[in-house]
């Protein structure tokens, strides 16, 4: 296909028409950043992040020391367009924070940019934050980081007692549990609900091979399933993952529950035996 010279020039001109404007935007955003009420700050880094750039997180840096919790808070969820080990690096130490909300929101963060060096970080924060709800966003963020490290800390979870106070923390270490095989077997993480629930097609049943580590955790989350004292969402959550892992070991508690009353649960068991083959 071959342009006019007319026809380059005004695309040209169009291009550089609109490189001035973002650079104008990032002018006016970055004012308001550092010379804003909090209002503005907040809405300005909500705009910033809204253009998914790394020259407009590099202008949200610096609301990381801000002395308002809401602009702090903000401004890590906007710097997440970063390179991610600079993201990450300035993210992490927020796990610190005094506020649990801004915790969640640093493990939120995390999450989006999934560096798996972060992993520990968050594990740490999984496995000792005294907020119930940074811990069950810790669950959650591992899943997103798919690093094998944080399997052995999730399956700790599901091992003790279903309690009500721990039952969001349960449902995100079952679901980052499967996350992280689909991420040893090189895939995205998917979401668990059923695909009847979000497109209807066919299911891939193609499986790479079974990490070892994976496979010594299924009993666990075979026990999950089958517990009907376990909450509803964990045992979905935990037929998902064992699909993920992929291992026979599973099809018979699968095959079990596919056809019960809970009609998710059912759907994501028929979904994990299509996955297993």
């Amino acid at each position: 296909m071959s342009y006019s010279v007319p026809a380059l020039l005004l695309a040209g001109l169009l291009c550089a028409q609109i490189s001035a404007q973002t650079e104008r935007e990032l002018e006016v955003l970055s004012e308001q950043v550092s010379l804003g009420t909090i209002n503005v700050k907040r809405n300005a880094l909500l705009a910033l992040g809204r253009l998914k750039s790394e020259s407009a997180s590099r202008i949200a840096e610096k609301a990381l020391r801000d002395e308002s919790e809401i602009v702090r808070a903000t401004a890590i969820r906007t710097v997440i367009y970063l390179p991610p080990r600079d993201a990450s690096s300035l993210v992490i130490p927020f796990l610190s924070a005094k506020s649990a909300f801004v915790r969640k929101e640093a493990l939120f963060a995390l999450a989006d940019i999934s560096d798996p060096v972060s992993a520990n970080s968050v594990i740490a924060a999984l496995l000792s934050d005294k907020d119930k709800e940074v811990r069950a966003t810790a669950a959650y963020s591992l899943g997103r980081i798919g690093s094998p490290a944080a399997i052995d800390p999730l399956v700790s979870l599901l091992k003790k007692k279903p309690k009500k106070k721990r039952a969001f923390l349960r449902r995100s270490a079952a679901r980052s549990i499967g996350q992280i095989a689909e991420a040893l077997a090189g895939k995205e993480p998917s979401d668990s609900v059923p695909s009847d629930f979000i497109l209807k097609g066919a299911i891939s049943s193609a499986q790479g091979p079974i990490e070892p580590k994976m496979l010594t955790r299924v009993d666990v989350l075979i026990r999950v399933l089958s517990n009907p004292k376990e909450f509803a969402d964990t045992r979905r959550e935990a037929a998902f993952a064992l699909g993920a892992i992929g291992s026979p070991r599973a099809k018979a508690s699968l095959e079990k529950y596919s056809a019960g009353s809970d009609y998710i649960l059912a759907q994501v068991c028929r979904e994990a035996l299509a996955k297993i083959g």
